[in-house]
């Protein structure tokens, strides 16, 4: 499996990309863009580094299955290669039994949950140049940014283009799955009321994942 890391590291901006731990042999990688955040907070810190995006994700649990189950966030937040949230966690309990390992891919990449930069800095969908057609899908992207505490320094027209750009990015991602030869099923966790995929914070133990159609 490691080399199919590899694989992808290179397939996601290849030479702007770092994929951590270097070292093969791993339990959990990520790759992350070389860009580091000015001055950053010590939570954006991997081994003294404030790398500003997390392109994937990849992290082996304990069950012997081949199987990896793949999941679409809407960003990815703070976690990395070294220390996980309470998403991951989430990942790894509806994963359960029947998977080996995990992967995450982002529609925005920017590694925080409090704030949104340029558009034209977040908005790659990297999943589209992995082969995700032998894998099991999550799709937990969520609903729109909306204007609340966290996004109050954006203004409504930084909401608009960046919620047009989602739209956007998971139109494409919904065509390419739906042309796609797949062996793999795509699911959710159930819908919200505006009819997008819930995220993984609303899984309980228990809840049964759900076709997507």
């Amino acid at each position: 499996m490691e080399n199919e890391v590899k694989k992808i590291q290179e397939q996601i901006c290849g030479s702007k990309t770092i994929l951590l731990p270097e070292d093969l042999g791993s339990d959990c990688y990520a790759v992350y863009s070389k860009a580091e955040y000015k001055n950053p907070n010590k939570i954006f810190l991997v081994d003294g580094k404030a790398y500003k995006h997390r392109l994937y994700f990849y992290k082996k649990l304990k069950n012997k299955s081949d199987k990896v189950l793949t999941f679409i966030f809407l960003n990815p937040g703070l976690a990395n290669h070294i220390k996980q949230d309470a998403q991951i966690k989430k990942c790894e309990q509806i994963a359960g039994e029947k998977y080996g390992a995990i992967e995450i891919f982002s529609i925005f990449t920017l590694r925080t949950s409090s704030k949104l930069e340029s558009v034209s800095e977040d908005a790659i969908l990297d999943a589209m140049r992995a082969d995700l057609s032998k894998n099991d899908i999550v799709l937990a992207y969520g609903d729109g940014f909306r204007r609340t505490q966290k996004y109050k320094n954006l203004s409504a027209e930084d909401l608009k283009n960046i919620n047009k750009v989602r739209k956007i990015k998971i139109n494409a991602l919904l065509d390419f799955l739906s042309n796609q030869k797949r062996q793999g099923k795509i699911y959710t966790i159930g819908l919200t009321k505006s009819g997008n995929p819930k995220t993984v914070n609303s899984y309980k133990t228990g809840n049964i994942l759900i076709e997507f159609e």
